[in-house]
């Protein structure tokens, strides 16, 4: 089954969140979302769908899913992480998140064992601090400046 997230903004309407899969593979075999934590953001690939597991296309063979047959392979979304930023130029907005999705697969030998997956979805909020680090430098410069008038007074 395929998900689709939407957030819903002041006036009501429903804004698509973009989904990153971080180890999607195009047909010629590139990667361009493997570097999704270096800040290359003009070169992602971006998704709306997505799914948390997959038992449908490890199935192999031409007929064997009409016919039943069980998957050699399963899918799932191993780390989820929804990332949100503060809009920079307007405090109380938040630019629109982003879903990031790592998958795994897992054979039909591991799936007899029974091991079980770790899983983990995290959230996370960001801000650019440029503002704050200078706010707080300024303040440490006039406190500094402030104490040194009083020991010489």
């Amino acid at each position: 089954m395929f998900f689709e997230m939407y957030i819903q903004d002041f006036n009501d309407d429903l804004i698509d969140v973009p989904v990153l899969v971080k180890n999607m593979q195009d047909k010629n075999g590139n990667k361009p979302n493997s570097d999704s934590s270096a800040g290359l953001e003009s070169s992602w690939r971006l998704t709306r769908r997505f799914f948390l597991l997959d038992t449908k296309s490890g199935v192999e063979g031409t007929d064997n899913f009409v016919k039943g047959e069980s998957s050699t392979v399963i899918r799932y979304a191993k780390e989820i992480t929804l990332r949100i930023r503060l809009d920079p130029n307007n405090p109380e907005m938040i630019l629109p998140p982003i879903l990031i999705i790592d998958y795994r697969e897992r054979s039909k030998t591991m799936i007899a064992s029974n091991s079980l997956a770790k899983l983990s979805f995290r959230s996370e909020y960001q801000m650019n601090s440029d503002k704050t680090v200078s706010t707080i430098g300024s303040l440490t410069i006039a406190c500094l400046v402030f104490f040194l008038l009083l020991v010489i007074v």
